[in-house]
């Protein structure tokens, strides 16, 4: 698989037409490029949650001249395995954040009803499947003001939150590590990831390890609409 550099201000990627790519990608919190993925791809990126450290970590694709609506987002996806704490609590996730920084937050798991999440990958690695599938029943995105939508307690479909916000433009797409009401337990939550995927961009950490930038934005996101959300979800300790 090609992979993208993973860089905090790679500007002007180049590809076919038809695919809308990132115009930067970066990181923020606690993120490492570390040499323990599969035998055939072992540079990944370890995402780390815990209370010695900022409680976040997390990787993005940046949209700023590129126009990416969110009905345009066919493909979303990502390799990954939990590698410390709590397989469930809130993490991990992606973001859609909009042009005014509201969230909306799309659960890694097996769905059980109730915005109960099982199931993430714990002790081996994995790949999320596509969760931008149109035919998916999966209620697993919790949308806190994109777009000015809110879905409220459950979550929703991938295709009920487009059929409400799928015109609306999206700046920034991030995978996320926050530990939730886990971040002040001595290990907090660990998490390897690679092949963030986004329709053709792919953000991997073969290419090396990219700048923080945007943490202002990410901060304000999780400290702000990310904590309203995790106090009225309920979780799942199940593996």
């Amino acid at each position: 698989m090609n992979k993208l550099l993973c860089v905090g201000a790679f500007i002007g990627l180049l590809a076919a037409p038809a695919v809308a790519l990132a115009d930067t990608t970066g990181q923020y919190g606690d993120v490492q490029v570390v040499n323990s993925g599969p035998a055939s791809d072992p540079s990944v990126f370890q995402l780390t949650s815990n209370a010695a450290g900022p409680g976040y970590a997390g990787i993005y694709f940046h949209f700023t001249t590129t126009v990416l609506a969110v009905s345009d987002i066919t493909q979303l996806s990502t390799d990954y395995q939990i590698t410390v704490g709590p397989t469930a609590g809130g993490a991990p996730r992606f973001t859609l954040f909009d042009g005014s920084d509201n969230a909306a937050y799309v659960y890694f798991g097996t769905p059980q009803g109730g915005d109960v999440f099982t199931d993430a990958n714990g002790g081996a690695w994995g790949n999320t499947g596509n969760y931008a599938d149109l035919s998916s029943s999966d209620a697993r995105v919790a949308s806190n003001g994109f777009g000015g939508y809110s879905s409220g307690f459950p979550s929703v479909s991938w295709a009920d939150f487009v059929s409400h916000v799928g015109a609306v433009d999206v700046a920034y797409l991030t995978l996320d590590l926050d530990a939730g009401t886990f971040v002040n337990t001595p290990a907090g939550q660990q998490m390897l990831a690679d092949n963030f995927t986004v329709n053709g961009n792919v953000l991997a950490a073969g290419g090396g390890v990219p700048e923080p930038a945007g943490w202002a934005l990410m901060i304000a996101g999780f400290g702000g609409v990310g904590a309203a959300l995790r106090s009225r979800r309920k979780v799942s300790l199940a593996a």
